[in-house]
């Protein structure tokens, strides 16, 4: 998609509206949240780690990088339905010292050209074999499905997927290990930030924000509530039941998958300022969780970019960072083929290693 502004444009819309969502954070601490909430206010230091994919298969080689990078947490995958009482993979890198922020897909992920899966309605069954893994794993984190509003991944309804990750969260939680759903979207939590800004008569901070992050297809669908057909205003729909039903049942964490640049706005050189920070504080103040990211990553191989992320991350109470750190249609590594690191592999090693 065309960008919404200039890259000028951005960091000076930007630079005039800091200030703005510096109040939207302020008042985020003044409102009363729910008991879940109030459980987050003492957060640790972000727990950075990565995702090693592309040609990078070997365990060991990922181990290597992962070693590179400085980091000991990790995304892995455990597939549900072909759970057979044990998982190799994940044993090896929990014996080696790694911790997993575990993926629990019912079946495994569709591939382009492939039939999307159904979301679980066979609850009984589910639950059985969930009680199995994590009686066996305790994973840093349970994250049920992979982005359950990609309509590439997943065929069914938003209620369909709550009431999957209700029981998975039961299940889990029986267990002491803390779970968050698959991941949703800035083009999902960007507009709602526009949309409260806008409720709350802020109309000068919503116009700065919709600049600032929009691009020209959420723009006109914002713009344009009355089109309810048009695909951002479907994705809205599903944002909203999502984060209403997060609102209510006991799940630890909110996921984001997050890449730069944002909505296909932005410089490519540094994150849009404040971004990153007021979706998690919105995600905070609506549903009452904290927030994590367990994708997010770059479309170039900036290291500035790199830098200028992990430090967003980390202002904005993220839990989690796991980097993915492939090369791919929309994606690039941190390291090369031959698992030396890039120049932006060397910048998040060194971020990792001071903060």
């Amino acid at each position: 998609m065309k960008k919404v502004i200039s890259v000028l444009n951005v960091l000076f819309i930007f630079s005039a509206c800091v200030k703005d969502v510096s109040d939207l954070s302020a008042d985020d601490n003044k409102e009363t949240v729910t008991s879940s909430a109030q459980s987050l206010a003492i957060i640790p230091a972000i727990k950075n780690g990565a995702m090693v994919g592309g040609n990078v298969t070997d365990m060991n080689d990922k181990e290597t990088v992962l070693d590179k990078l400085g980091v000991k947490y990790l995304r892995y995958t455990i597939t549900v339905s072909d759970w057979n009482g044990s998982d190799k993979g994940y044993e090896k890198f929990t014996r080696d010292g790694y911790k997993i922020v575990c993926n629990v897909n019912n079946n495994a992920q569709a591939r382009e050209g492939q039939r999307p899966n159904r979301f679980v309605t066979d609850i009984t069954t589910y639950k059985n074999r969930l009680t199995s893994i994590f009686t066996k794993y305790k994973p840093e984190v349970a994250v049920i499905e992979n982005e359950e509003t990609n309509q590439g991944y997943y065929s069914g309804s938003m209620t369909q997927y709550i009431n999957q990750l209700k029981a998975a969260v039961d299940v889990a939680h029986s267990k002491s290990v803390k779970v968050a759903d698959g991941g949703i979207h800035p083009q999902g939590v960007c507009y709602f930030v526009w949309k409260d800004y806008k409720e709350r008569g802020l109309n000068a901070q919503a116009d700065q924000w919709m600049n600032a992050t929009f691009n020209d297809g959420m723009r006109y669908a914002a713009l344009h509530p009355e089109d309810k057909n048009n695909s951002f205003q479907y994705y809205w729909r599903e944002i909203d039941t999502l984060l209403n039903a997060f609102t209510t049942m006991s799940l630890d964490y909110v996921n984001m998958h997050i890449y730069e640049p944002i909505n296909d706005v932005g410089n490519g050189i540094a994150t849009i300022p404040g971004c990153i920070e007021t979706m998690a504080s919105y995600i905070k103040r609506r549903t009452g969780k904290a927030t994590i990211t367990n994708e997010c990553g770059q479309r170039n191989t900036n290291a500035t970019l790199v830098t200028s992320m992990l430090q967003a991350f980390t202002n904005g109470n993220y839990i989690y960072a796991i980097w993915y750190s492939a090369d791919g249609k929309n994606s690039k590594a941190l390291q090369n083929s031959n698992l030396t690191l890039r120049t932006n592999g060397f910048a998040y090693r060194s971020f990792v290693a001071t903060h």
